[in-house]
C-alpha cells in the first residue's frame, strides 16, 4: 500500500511539473508577442493562468447584451473643463477611498462584485471618511438578483430597492460553478442591516471624457469583453495581444491616467492576479465592444445611507494584562462587548483617551466586529501602546459605526509600576483633569 501511495505522489508531482512547464512556455510565448506588438504589460503566473479556457470562462460570464432602445442611454453630460490629468480613488491626498480586493471564485458573480465594490467605495466618499471599511454581502445581492447570468441592471436594482446587507448577514459561498444559496438564506433582519444606493445612471458607449467626468464623484461600474491573454496579466497597461474572446466581465473603475492613456480598475479575482488584484487597461481597448461600453454611474448619499440608523452600545470594558500592575514599557490590553442593531459597526472606529487627554482613534478599523452583538472578553483585544508613566490611570473608550454615530463611553482604571513624581499633583495635565470630548 505504501508503494502505491508513493507512486501516486510521484505521478502527481510529475503532472504538476509538466503543467508548470507548459504554462511557463505559454507565458514566454505570450510575452514575446506582447513585446513584438509594442504593448506595455507583463505576462506571468497568476491565479487564473493555470485554468483552461472553459474554466476561465466561469469567471467572466456576464451577458454581453445590448439593451433594447439602447440609444436612450446615450445622454449628454456636462464635461468639466478642469478635470485633473490623473485620478485614483486609492490615493486622494494620501487617503484610500476604496475597499480591499475580494475573490469571486468561479460562480459568474462579477456583475455583483463590481457593483458592490463600487458601492463600498461610494459609502466612504459619501460619508467623507476614508478610514472606515464597509464590507457588504455579495452573496445577498448575487442570490437575490434573479437568474444568472445577468447584467449590471439586476444587482444595481437590488442595491437601490432593497439594499446590500453586511457580509456577516450572508457570507459568500462559492467553491464550484453554479453554486448559489437561495435568497431566503440571508439573515432574517437583513432589512435593518442594509445600505441602499440613491440609484444609478447607465452610460451606453460612453466616451473617454464622459467616463472621466463620472469618475470625478467616485468609482463607476464598467463592463468589457475578456480575451484569453487577460488571465496572464501580471502588471502594466493591458491591451489585447493574443487569443479570442472568452466572455463578458464587470469591474469597478477607480481612476484614470491621461499621460499613460489608461483606466485604473479593481478586479475580483483575488490578490494573486494582476497588480495585487488591480489592473490598468488602455483607453479604447476592446474592439467592437470597447472597454466600458456599458458603464454605470452609481449614486450614494449620507442621507439615504444613514437614514433611521441607531447608535451602537458597548459594555463590560475589561483589561486583559496578566498582571494588575503594568510595567512602564507594557502595552495596555483591553476588550469589551457590543450591541449593534444595524450591524454597521464592522469597519467602524474605536476611540480612546488616557487620563482625559483628547481622544485618539485606534490604528485599525473594527473589521473583527461582525453581526449585531459580541460578548467580548478575550476574543478580540485591542493593544493601546505604552508608555503611560507610573501611577494610577484611567482609560475611556467609545466606538463609532460607519455612519459616525457614537456609542456610550466606558471607563476603566489601571496602574503602572514605578515611582510617581511628587510634583505630579501640581501638574495641570494630571489624571485629575476632566475628560476631553471626542476628537473625531
Amino acid at each position: 500500500m505504501k508503494r502505491m501511495q508513493t507512486v501516486g505522489v510521484v505521478l502527481t508531482l510529475i503532472y504538476l511539473l509538466s503543467v508548470t512547464l507548459v504554462a511557463a512556455g505559454e507565458i514566454e510565448d505570450l510575452q514575446a508577442a506582447i513585446d513584438a506588438a509594442g504593448a506595455h504589460w507583463t505576462a506571468g503566473e497568476t491565479s487564473m493562468s493555470h485554468l483552461g479556457r472553459e474554466e476561465f470562462a466561469h469567471y467572466c460570464n456576464m451577458e454581453i447584451k445590448i439593451p433594447e432602445n439602447w440609444q436612450q442611454y446615450r445622454f449628454d453630460m456636462e464635461i468639466p473643463k478642469d478635470m485633473p490629468p490623473h485620478l485614483d480613488w486609492r490615493d486622494i491626498d494620501g487617503q484610500d477611498f476604496t475597499t480591499p480586493i475580494k475573490d469571486q471564485h468561479p460562480c459568474g458573480s462579477c456583475a455583483t462584485f463590481s457593483s458592490v465594490g463600487t458601492f463600498e467605495a461610494l459609502i466612504k466618499i459619501a460619508l467623507g471618511n476614508p478610514f472606515i471599511i464597509p464590507d457588504l454581502s455579495e452573496q445577498h445581492i448575487f442570490s437575490c438578483a434573479g437568474p444568472v447570468p445577468y447584467q449590471f441592471f439586476t444587482p444595481l436594482a437590488v442595491m437601490k430597492n432593497e439594499g446590500a446587507s453586511d457580509e456577516a448577514c450572508f457570507p459568500y459561498q462559492c467553491d464550484a460553478p453554479g453554486q448559489r444559496p437561495p435568497c431566503d438564506a440571508k439573515c432574517p433582519d437583513y432589512a435593518n442591516r442594509s445600505f441602499r444606493t440613491d440609484g444609478h445612471q447607465m452610460m451606453m458607449y460612453p466616451s473617454v471624457e464622459q467616463m472621466k467626468a463620472a469618475l470625478q464623484d467616485g468609482p463607476i461600474v464598467s463592463g468589457f469583453q475578456v480575451y484569453e491573454d487577460f488571465r496572464y496579466y501580471a502588471g502594466g497597461v493591458y491591451e489585447h495581444v493574443s487569443g479570442g474572446i472568452v466572455g463578458g466581465h464587470g469591474v469597478s473603475v477607480v481612476g484614470y491616467d491621461d499621460p499613460g492613456q489608461y483606466w485604473i480598475c479593481k478586479n475580483s479575482w483575488g490578490t494573486e492576479w494582476g497588480e495585487d488584484g488591480w489592473f490598468r487597461i488602455k483607453y479604447g481597448e476592446g474592439g467592437l465592444m470597447p472597454f466600458g461600453y456599458q458603464s454605470f454611474d452609481v449614486r450614494a448619499s449620507a442621507a439615504t445611507l444613514c437614514a433611521d440608523k441607531l447608535p451602537p452600545t458597548i459594555s463590560a470594558l475589561a483589561i486583559l494584562n496578566e498582571s494588575p500592575v503594568l510595567l512602564e514599557s507594557e502595552d495596555l490590553l483591553i476588550t469589551f462587548a457590543y450591541e449593534d442593531l444595524n450591524a454597521d459597526l464592522a469597519g467602524g472606529e474605536l476611540w480612546y483617551s488616557i487620563d482625559g487627554a483628547p481622544h485618539v482613534r485606534y490604528e485599525e478599523p473594527l473589521t473583527g466586529f461582525t453581526g449585531t452583538a459580541w460578548d467580548g472578553m478575550e476574543e478580540i483585544l485591542f493593544v493601546i501602546p505604552a508608555p503611560f508613566g507610573p501611577g494610577e490611570h484611567v482609560i475611556s473608550v467609545h466606538v463609532n459605526d460607519l455612519c459616525g454615530l457614537s456609542s456610550n463611553e466606558l471607563l476603566a482604571n489601571f496602574t503602572v509600576e514605578g515611582e510617581v513624581d511628587g510634583d505630579a499633583d501640581d501638574d495641570d495635565s494630571s489624571s485629575d483633569a476632566g475628560f476631553a470630548g471626542c476628537g473625531c
